[in-house]
This record gives C-alpha cells, structure tokens and sequence, in this order.
C-alpha cells in the first residue's frame, strides 16, 4: 500500500512519505512513533487489519486534533469510533482501483493544506496542544 497508493499521493502533493519502523532510529521504538505522531504535519493510518497499534496512533493523532488521512481495503469493517472518518477505501485489484485510491489520498491531502491555508489567514500560527489542552478540547467538542 505505501508503494502502491501512498508514496505516489504524497510525493505528488510535496511530502517525503517515512515509515517510522524503518526509519533506523535507535532507543525507544515507542518514544519514536509518539515524537513523531506530535511532531509531523500529516499522518497516514492503513486500518485494513485493525492493527492495535494503529488504532493507538489514531488515537493519539485524534486527540491532538491534527491531520490524519486513513485508509483501509475495501470490505474492512471499521469500528464505530472511527467509522466517520473520512477514509479511503482501496484495491490494490487493478491499476485504475490503485490510481483512483492514490488521487483520493492526494485530494484529501490537498484539503488539509486547504484548511491550514485558511486558518493561517484567520490569525497567527496555531499552537500544537498539550496532550490535556487536546483532551479537554475534544471533551468540549463531544460533550
């Protein structure tokens, strides 16, 4: 999935795609994958499998209220927390189903730069949220 569909949609849309398990880091693998989760500016999940530790990076990533764009193969029963996000179903069947699943990741990435266009007009830069500031913002957004 990441030759087929992801490398080609960020490449496109002006990133340099990293997989943090391949990154060669040394020390905390998990010290590494939350660093990065804070500290990057675009996130790409692949929920095909339910993966736990996926599913705690998206977690994560949610909470800080940044931007992630997922993805899962068709037919993957999403859980409810997540099933409204806005996610990418692929196929890796045919080259039109890979190009078509690469352009949808490369539209949702474009909307993100979009919407960071258009906060960046409204006021100066946003601050990246404490871990609390993040929780309580979702609290009051949900409750």
């Amino acid at each position: 999935v990441l030759r087929e569909i992801i490398r080609p949609a960020l490449v496109g849309t002006g990133y340099r795609p990293e997989r943090i398990d391949q990154s060669g880091v040394g020390g905390s693998i998990t010290a590494e994958i939350v660093e990065r989760l804070h500290a990057s500016p675009l996130c790409v999940a692949v929920l095909t499998g339910l993966n736990p530790n996926v599913m705690y990076e998206v977690g994560v990533r949610h909470a800080w209220d940044l931007p992630l764009v997922a993805l899962a193969e068709k037919g993957t029963p999403l859980p409810f927390d997540i099933k409204d996000f806005n996610t990418v179903f692929y196929s890796l069947a045919t080259p039109a189903a890979t190009g078509r699943a690469a352009a949808d990741v490369a539209r949702q990435v474009t909307a993100i730069h979009d919407r960071a266009g258009r906060a960046a007009a409204r006021g100066p830069a946003r601050m990246l949220p404490t871990f609390a500031d993040a929780m309580r913002a979702l609290g009051e957004r949900y409750w």
